[in-house]
């Protein structure tokens, strides 16, 4: 809205069409950037008209880079089944919190609640695959901007992580590998950006 009240009729929210629902927003938020993220059912991020979160630009435009990393899930006794996003909060680092009725995201446990690093960086993360060979060996392969440097940690108790080493993206999927499985117990890796001077 304007400053005395009046729609902007400039802003227009690029939230896609269905016959099935109504999109609709239940919570924003503005991050430092401008952008907005929306929590709603919104076809262009669900077509079935679940909660999601959406990112839009301060245009309105859909921002097609931000998603979070699968829909939450509610996993009992070996049954599993969508859950719901009930509720955001977005902190002043924009850090992003997720709240909701599920006990899964992605492949971690969480219980009821999330959260998003998104940072004020130009580039993202994506792992595109990570699996273990016969030999014992653990490959990442990283969606990578080329010259863009990242970070591949490890942990045990997903707390406290170590730098392993410095990736440097050489082409769109950059691979990334490591022999030193310990033999009996958990080794978790992340990859994170590392913020340009």
């Amino acid at each position: 809205m304007n400053a005395d009240g009046t729609l902007d009729e400039s802003f227009t929210a690029e939230v896609g069409r269905s016959d099935a629902f109504v999109p609709n927003a239940w919570s924003l938020a503005v991050q430092t950037d401008g952008k907005i993220l929306a929590l709603g059912a919104f076809p262009i991020v669900s077509p079935n008209g679940a909660a999601r979160i959406a990112r839009f630009n301060p245009d309105g435009s859909h921002d097609p880079t931000f998603a979070l990393p699968s829909p939450p899930m509610i996993v009992n006794q070996g049954n599993q089944y969508e859950g719901n996003i009930q509720a955001m909060a977005l902190g002043p680092d924009d850090t992003l919190y997720v709240g909701g009725e599920f006990n899964r995201m992605g492949k971690l446990p969480r219980a009821g609640i999330v959260r998003v690093n998104l940072g004020a960086v130009e580039a993202e993360v994506l792992i595109t695959a990570a699996f273990i060979s016969g030999t014992g060996e653990f490959t990442m392969r990283i969606r990578t901007q080329i010259n863009q440097i990242y970070r591949v940690e490890t942990s045990d108790d997903l707390v406290n992580w170590t730098l392993l080493r410095e990736v440097t993206g050489v082409r769109e999927v950059t691979e990334f590998s490591d022999n030193g499985l310990p033999a009996e117990s958990n080794k978790f890796y992340r990859v994170v950006l590392k913020p340009k001077p």
